[in-house]
């Protein structure tokens, strides 16, 4: 009776343990990188100042933030400024039609769909010492859709922001470690 109850154990085991190993290689995992950065930990950025962005964590910048002032030749001279958002390398930013970056909202999803642009795009301006204006000026927080080339395939990502009147902060980011996968603008788990 001993050996038939090992047996039969023996055999339930095994039969368990099968069953396990199925059910976790069948579960996809999340593997989003949130950054939800501590309050005030950048402060606000000014707009003239050049700063880079790690998207993916690598060690490498993917993404710059950086200023431009033109002044004109004509009489008056005029000035505008612009905060451009670069990509660097083979890295992309969504934009509407006109190539300005589009502020997404919580929970919006950015994937393939849409356009994306490869060249700097403003995401504020100003003429002449005015307000500040464009998609992002006096919107609160909104996030960057940003995807990185990497390879031959694309990894999503997010960026959120908060445009000031003198500068913007940056609040969260993420990026998805699956290869041509979306995700939803500014959630965090």
């Amino acid at each position: 009776m001993n050996s038939v109850f090992l047996e039969t154990f023996s055999k339930r085991l095994l039969l368990w343990i099968c069953v396990l190993s199925l059910y976790s290689c069948s579960t996809t995992k999340d593997t989003t990188v949130y950054n939800n950065l501590p309050t005030d930990s950048l402060g606000i950025i000014p707009y003239w100042q050049k700063y880079y962005y790690d998207l993916n964590y690598d060690g490498k910048k993917d993404f710059e933030f950086r200023s431009q002032t033109i002044v004109s030749q004509s009489e008056p001279p005029s000035v505008s400024s612009n905060l451009y958002i670069v990509s660097l390398d083979s890295n992309e930013v969504q934009c509407i039609s006109s190539g300005e970056p589009f502020p997404f909202q919580n929970n919006t999803l950015i994937s393939n769909v849409g356009n994306w642009s490869k060249t700097s795009s403003a995401l504020v301006k100003q003429e002449d010492g005015g307000p500040w204006f464009g998609l992002w000026a006096n919107i609160g927080e909104r996030n960057l859709g940003l995807r990185l080339k990497i390879r031959d395939s694309y990894y999503y990502g997010w960026i959120k922001l908060y445009c000031y009147k003198n500068g913007y902060k940056i609040i969260s980011s993420a990026f998805n470690n699956n290869a041509n996968a979306p995700l939803y603008a500014g959630v965090n788990p």
